[in-house]
């Protein structure tokens, strides 16, 4: 059982850093699909 909790916080640990990624992932494009819209303007 206790190690059961323990993988089941590792998992979450894992998947909150996969979607910090993501997020980051997510606003440097964008921003980027941004700059591009001004840079065709």
């Amino acid at each position: 059982m206790m190690t059961k909790m323990g993988m089941m916080d590792m998992d979450m640990d894992m998947m909150m850093k996969k979607m910090q990624e993501c997020d980051e992932m997510m606003t440097m494009c964008m921003t980027m699909m941004r700059e591009g819209m001004q840079m065709s303007k």
